[in-house]
C-alpha cells in the first residue's frame, strides 16, 4: 500500500530543482558576495573559518628582465559565528487535497524557495550601512533618490586610492535599489549612445539591464537599505526660517547620518533638505537655509543606499545542517545558486498533522570594510 506522506514527498521534491530557478525576486547579494560553500555539517551557534581569498594585483610587479619574484598568496581566515538559522513550515492535516504536481510546487515550493532566498539576501543587503563601510565616509549626492555619474566616480575613486582592485571587473559591484536603478535607467549620463555605443544603448532600453559601469556589473536589489518618507517617531523636531540648524527632542539624530534628506510635516512646499552635519543627537545643520514657515512638528528622512563595492568585501558562510533521523522525519536538500535550502516533512502529534518545513542556515558579515563604498541620495 503506497505511503501518501513519501508520494507527496517525492512529488515535492522532485519539483524543487525547477523551482529554484522562478519565482525569486532580485537576490544580487548572493551572487555577488564572496560565498564560502563547504558540504560540511556545522551546529547553529558554531563559529566558522571562512577563508576569503587574497588578491593578488597588490603583488604584480614589473620584473623587466630579471628574476621572477615569488610571493606567498594565501586567505586571510576570518572566524564568522553561524547563528542565523531562517526557517518557515505549513502544517498539512490531509494529504488528498493536493493532487497534481503543480499545485505543490505553486502552494509550497516555490513560496518556501522563494522565502528563504530572499530573507538570506535582505540580511546580507542590510549589511550595506555607512556604520559596517567606514573606511572612508559615504559619498553624498547631490539630488535626492538620484545616483549621479560623478557619485559612482567619487566612489571608485576612493576605492582606487585605497589600493582595492577596481579593474578586477568580474568581482567589482555596483549595486543600487529599483527607485534608484529606475532613475539610473532613464538618465542619459549612464545610457547616452556616446558613451555606450548604440547597440548597448538599445538594449538597456528593451531589457532595462545597464551594461557594465566605471568597470562595476551595474544592478538593482529589492533589499538595498532605504528610507522613504520614513518618520522619526518619538519627538518632534524644530526648522527655523533662514537658518540651517535644525533641533530636536528625543535624541532623534542618534540613527541618522551626513547625507540623508529631511522634511518637515507641516511644510506645505514639501521641500527636501539635506542634511550636511549631525553636531549631536538632538542638533544637525542642513546644506542649505530651510526657506519654510518655521515650525517644530515630526519629520521624515528619506535615504537611498547604493554601494560599489568589491566581491571580497563581504562573505557568506554556508554549511548544512545535522541531518534529521531518517526513521522519522523525510529530508531533501535543493540549493538556490549555492544557498542550501532543507525540505523536511515530519509527523507532529499534537498538531495532528504533518509539518513541512523549509530552512537554511549561514553567517555573514563585513570582513574588509575598505573595499566597498557606500553612496547616499
Amino acid at each position: 500500500m503506497s505511503d501518501p506522506a513519501s508520494n507527496f514527498f517525492q512529488t515535492l521534491v522532485a519539483q524543487a530543482s525547477e523551482a529554484t530557478q522562478v519565482l525569486v525576486g532580485n537576490t544580487t547579494f548572493l551572487e555577488n558576495v564572496f560565498t564560502d560553500y563547504q558540504p560540511v555539517v556545522a551546529t547553529p551557534g558554531e563559529t566558522l573559518n571562512v577563508l576569503v581569498p587574497n588578491s593578488v594585483s597588490a603583488s604584480v610587479t614589473d620584473i623587466g628582465t630579471g628574476p621572477f619574484v615569488l610571493n606567498n598568496i594565501g586567505t586571510s581566515t576570518t572566524p564568522m559565528v553561524f547563528n542565523n538559522h531562517p526557517a518557515f513550515s505549513y502544517n498539512i492535516a490531509d494529504f488528498s487535497q493536493f493532487n497534481s504536481p503543480e499545485m505543490l510546487r505553486e502552494l509550497f515550493v516555490d513560496p518556501g524557495i522563494k522565502g528563504i532566498a530572499e530573507y538570506v539576501n535582505s540580511k546580507v543587503a542590510a549589511l550595506f550601512t555607512p556604520a559596517n563601510f567606514n573606511a572612508a565616509p559615504p559619498v553624498v549626492s547631490a539630488a535626492s533618490g538620484v545616483l549621479q555619474v560623478s557619485d559612482a566616480t567619487s566612489a571608485r575613486t576612493i576605492l582606487s586610492t585605497a589600493k582595492v582592485p577596481v579593474r578586477d571587473f568580474p568581482n567589482m559591484f555596483l549595486t543600487t535599489s529599483p527607485a534608484v536603478y529606475g532613475g539610473m535607467i532613464n538618465n542619459t549620463n549612464w545610457t547616452a549612445n556616446s558613451q555606450v555605443g548604440f547597440q548597448l544603448a538599445g538594449q538597456i532600453r528593451q531589457q532595462a539591464l545597464l551594461g557594465q559601469q566605471l568597470g562595476a556589473v551595474t544592478s538593482e536589489d529589492q533589499a538595498m537599505p532605504y528610507q522613504a518618507s520614513v518618520n522619526l517617531a518619538g519627538g518632534t523636531v524644530t526648522f527655523t526660517n533662514g537658518s540651517p540648524n535644525i533641533t530636536n527632542t528625543n535624541s532623534l539624530f542618534a540613527s541618522l547620518v551626513p547625507g540623508q534628506w529631511i522634511q518637515l510635516s507641516t511644510d506645505v512646499t514639501n521641500t527636501l533638505y539635506q542634511i550636511k552635519t549631525i553636531t549631536s543627537n538632538d542638533a544637525a545643520v542642513l546644506a542649505t537655509d530651510y526657506t519654510g514657515v518655521t515650525g517644530t512638528a515630526t519629520a521624515q528622512i528619506t535615504s537611498y543606499t547604493s554601494a560599489l563595492y568589491h566581491r571580497y568585501a563581504v562573505a557568506l558562510g554556508l554549511r548544512l545542517l545535522p541531518p534529521p533521523d531518517p526513521q522519522v522525519t523525510k529530508s531533501a536538500i535543493v540549493f538556490y545558486k549555492k544557498l542550501p535550502i532543507f525540505i523536511t516533512l515530519a509527523y507532529i502529534a499534537q498538531n495532528r498533522g504533518y509539518m513541512l518545513a523549509f530552512d537554511t542556515a549561514y553567517a555573514t558579515q563585513v570582513v574588509r570594510p575598505n573595499m566597498g563604498q557606500i553612496i547616499l541620495s
